[in-house]
Parts: structure tokens; C-alpha cells; sequence
């Protein structure tokens, strides 16, 4: 900028001092027209030298300007620091359409939730013409999973924390590790559903109604600490065999358990599709 603005200046000057000094010979050899031509051009170049001048004193060359730049590239060169480092360990994350997942080599971590939140209304009629009513809202479900696979695509696991629709404290509903063998073979241990009911062993996020039916919380198994295979029998079987601490253990100390031995078969079939 400086160098222009000296040069504008020098042009400037010896123009200047043409067209307004009062010399004879000037007089003698200009045309008016030719005096009229460059006072116009003294005055385009005076607008010009003006508008050098304003550009030179702009934000770029301020102080506060160049303390704002400086920031911008201090946090650019921040960024591109840790990027770096991330890429060194080859890990990337983002979001694809189901779950917030984290991977690199060797393993992956999905992380998802669930929460159902109801108002409920009840009116009982107990015969004498009396009716009474009951009604409130309710938290029914708040869950986070944690699931994934280490190491290998073989070796998966789940860890799922859910509230208490009564207290609200948080424990632990599920926590599995597996492994599948390349013929298809599931093998499964720590705390899960036991292969009796499939209304139970469909997940509350995927039930068609608003809740399991009566019959199935009245029959159900629910959760157990366990070993369970799983053995899938051409395109359309899979059978399964769980050993656990039995059907109402939940969790439980190794020898506290209700049952000494407990075994739950179950089998399914895929009519179609």
C-alpha cells in the first residue's frame, strides 16, 4: 500500500504544478482545453490519492484487525494440531441416522437412548355405581446403551442403563458380551433376557402398541444372569439354551441366587420375508 501511495504522490505533484502554475510559456503553448483536461486529471487523481490514503489506514493494517486475524489462525493452527493427532490413531465419529457412534481400528462404540414419558388415566368401577379414578404422569422408560464390538466384529457387547419409573435411580438392565463363531453360533454371557417370550425378547423401542401385552408380564421370564447359545438351523430356525440363576434373579450374588440350576430353551421361526 505504501509504495502505491508514493507513487500516486509523485505522479500527483508534477501534475499539479502544470496545471496551476502561472507561467508564461504555459500560457503561451496550452490550449484551454488542454489546461481544462489535466485540471480533470488532477482531480481524478487527488479522489484516487484519497481513497489510497483511506484504504491504507482500513481494518487490514489496524491493530485490532491484525489481533483478530491472528486469533483466527492461532485457532486454525489449534484445530488442525488435534486433527492430526486423531488421524494418528484412526479414529472418526459422527452420526448415521440411528446412532452417535465413535470407531477406529479394532473397535466400535454406538451410543443410543430411549425415553417414553406417558400421562395415565384410570377409572375403577367396583360395583356399587361408585367409580373411583386414578390418574398421574409417568416416566415409563429412560435408557442409554453402550454397544458395539472389540477387537473384533466377532466380539460384540451391550451396556444399557435404565431409570426406575418409580424412584428414578439408574442400574444396570443389561450388560452382555458375545461371540460369533464363523458358522453363525452365538454364544452370549452376563445379564439379558432368557429365550422364552418373543414379546419380551422384542425391545420395548420396537413394540408396535404402547406396551407389552398382559399375558406376556404375567408369564415372562424377563432378565437373568446367564450363558446362552444360540444356533441358528438354516434360513428360517434359530434355536436357543440358556443356563442361568433362574427366571426372577435379575441381579443377584453368586449365592444368593432363588435357583440352584435353571435352564430356559426357547425356538424360533421365520414364517416369511
Amino acid at each position: 500500500m505504501n509504495r502505491f501511495l508514493r507513487a500516486a504522490v509523485i505522479l500527483l505533484v508534477p501534475l499539479f504544478v502544470v496545471a496551476t502554475a502561472p507561467l508564461g510559456n504555459a500560457q503561451a503553448t496550452d490550449t484551454p482545453d488542454d489546461l481544462t483536461t489535466l485540471r480533470s486529471e488532477v482531480r481524478q487523481l487527488r479522489v484516487e490519492l484519497d481513497a489510497l490514503r483511506a484504504a491504507t489506514r482500513s481494518a487490514w493494517t489496524h491493530d485490532a484487525r491484525e489481533a483478530e486475524v491472528r486469533a483466527i489462525v492461532d485457532a486454525a493452527l489449534a484445530d488442525a494440531d488435534t486433527r492430526a493427532a486423531y488421524q494418528g490413531l484412526g479414529l472418526f465419529g459422527g452420526y448415521d441416522g440411528k446412532n452417535f457412534h465413535l470407531a477406529g481400528e479394532g473397535f466400535d462404540l454406538k451410543l443410543s437412548g430411549q425415553l417414553q414419558f406417558r400421562y395415565v388415566h384410570n377409572t375403577d368401577d367396583n360395583g356399587s355405581g361408585d367409580s373411583e379414578h386414578a390418574d398421574g404422569f409417568e416416566l415409563r422408560r429412560a435408557k442409554v446403551q453402550f454397544a458395539g464390538h472389540i477387537a473384533d466384529p466377532k466380539i460384540t457387547y451391550v451396556v444399557r442403563l435404565a431409570s426406575s419409573r418409580n424412584s428414578g435411580d439408574t442400574s444396570l438392565e443389561e450388560a452382555r458380551v458375545g461371540y460369533t463363531f464363523d458358522n453363525g453360533v452365538q454364544l452370549f454371557v452376563g445379564k439379558m433376557k432368557l429365550p422364552f417370550l418373543r414379546q419380551e425378547l422384542l425391545s420395548s423401542s420396537r413394540q408396535l402398541a404402547v406396551d407389552r401385552s398382559l399375558g406376556t408380564e404375567f408369564f415372562t421370564l424377563n432378565f437373568a444372569e446367564q450363558v446362552k447359545m444360540v444356533v441358528p438351523i438354516g434360513d428360517n430356525w434359530r434355536v436357543a439354551l440358556a443356563y442361568s440363576d433362574g427366571g426372577v434373579s435379575e441381579s443377584s450374588g453368586a449365592l444368593t441366587d432363588p435357583a440352584e440350576l435353571a435352564v430356559a430353551p426357547g425356538g424360533e421361526r421365520v414364517l416369511d420375508g
